[in-house]
This record gives C-alpha cells, structure tokens and sequence, in this order.
C-alpha cells in the first residue's frame, strides 16, 4: 500500500502559506497546519478536507516560543512528514535604532531561529525515513536586495538564502532536496502591524499569493536551489548582479517608500 503524503506547513493561517497548504492539498498531500491564530487554523482545516478530501491536522503555535518549537517537532514523529514549508515569518518597517530590542529579537526568532529548528528537525526524520522529502525555505527578494527601513528583515531573509544554499550542498547526493524560495511583493498580511499600508497603485507589483505558492511548490518538486518567482523579481535580481549592492539597495530602499504609506 503506497504511504500517504504528509506536508508540514508554518504560517499557514494567512498569506503565502495558506495558499501553500491548499496547492499541497489540491497535489494529494495531507497537511499540517501551523500558526498563532487557532480559529483560522480550524477554518482551513475543515476547507482543505472538505475540498481536496485528504486528511489535515493543525497546531497552534507561536514560533518565537521554544516551547511551542519543540511542540511542532514531535509531530515529525506523530506524522510520516516528507515536505516542509518553512514560511513563517514576520516584517518590521522602521529605522532600526529606533526598534526595540525586543521587537527586533522577536523577529529573528520566527525568521532565523525557528527555521532553522525545524528544518534540522526535519531533515532528522527524513533521514531515518529514507523516502524523497522537499525543504522548501521562504526567502525573500530581500535575501538578494538588502532595503532601506527593513534593515532586521533583510537580514533575516539573505540568511535564509546562504542557509539554505550551504544545506543544498550538505544534502547533495541524498534524497532530501532543499530550495529557497524567494518571492518579491506578494499579496498578503505580512504588513500588518508594521505601521504602513500600501499606496495607491502599489497592489500592481503584488503578484497574487495563489500563483506564488504554486510556484514555490513546483519549485520544490523541481529540486531547484533557488526560485524568484515572476518577471519583475528575476529582472531586479539580475539587476543586483550586475549594479553595485550600495545602488540596489538604494532603488529598492526608494521604491519601497514610494510605495508604502504610514498608517500612523
């Protein structure tokens, strides 16, 4: 009797990773729901089953809490997992010395340290499984264009890129295939609670979060180091290869103000 697909999916609840979680689902995969907001993480669940008639299980966690870290594991035990999508994550807009310590810590936690919690718990388990199972990292077009007033996030992201890159090679020659998946302005949440909205006009760089996940996901499948989803973020990426890093850095940090406004 053939296994059954299991998929572990981090900030499932909104944005990129619920589209993630239904692309899964719609490939025959069962999913495993993980985010903060336990009502929304119910609501997917019953939709995914409902809609792709496979088997989904959730977990409410914060990832900035070891605890809850170490709650998420055990279900790489509880579940024969073969694909996690590392995507959780948090942004923060604002000059930096002008962030508390606390905030910015808090972002790391989700964008750095919990992803590296989980993808070292995950390779553990595919390794003691010994079938074909995908890492899929969530970068950022800010892990090759560091901007201006995300000085935490840019960072976050260009670790996720090297990070995931150094594993590839780790990995090379086994049946675990890890890629970093790095979309640009992507129609989700992620700017809430950061103070700023987006301007008028600004939604014509968003690409919509369904065409996104679904690209990760072939990304994935494709065993592919690294992915940029759309045109306009291959275009910029080039650009960042040929400019030097002060100019791109510089448009970027431009772009992004002109196109986002306080909401304070």
């Amino acid at each position: 009797m053939m296994q059954e697909k299991w998929a572990l999916i981090t900030g499932a609840s909104s944005g990129i990773g619920k589209d993630f979680s239904r692309e899964l689902a719609k490939q025959g995969w069962n999913v495993i729901l993980v985010a903060r907001r336990e009502d929304r993480l119910l609501e997917l669940k019953v939709e995914i089953e409902k809609s792709f008639s496979v088997k989904a299980d959730y977990v409410k966690a914060d990832l900035a809490r070891i605890e809850d870290r170490e709650r998420v594991i055990t279900y790489f035990e509880k579940y024969p997992i073969s694909f996690l999508v590392n995507n959780a994550g948090l942004q923060s807009r604002g000059k930096f010395d002008e962030k508390s310590f606390q905030e910015s810590n808090h972002l790391i936690e989700v964008n750095v340290t919990a992803l590296v919690y989980l993808a070292r718990a995950a390779i553990i388990q595919f390794k003691k499984r010994g079938t074909t199972s995908y890492l899929l990292n969530v970068g950022s077009l800010n892990s090759y264009i560091a901007t201006g007033d995300s000085a935490i996030y840019s960072g976050t992201k260009a670790f996720v890129k090297s990070f995931s890159l150094a594993l590839s090679e780790e990995l090379n020659g086994t049946n675990i295939h890890c890629t970093c998946f790095c979309p640009g302005g992507t129609e989700s949440e992620i700017l809430n609670g950061t103070g700023v909205q987006l301007a008028s006009g600004g939604e014509k760089y968003m690409m919509k979060s369904s065409l996104v996940a679904r690209i990760g996901i072939e990304s994935a499948f494709q065993q592919k180091h690294t992915a940029i989803p759309g045109f306009l973020n291959k275009f910029n990426v080039l650009l960042s290869k040929v400019l030097p890093e002060k100019w791109m850095t510089a448009i970027s940090s431009r772009m992004l103000r002109s196109m986002l406004l306080s909401s304070k």
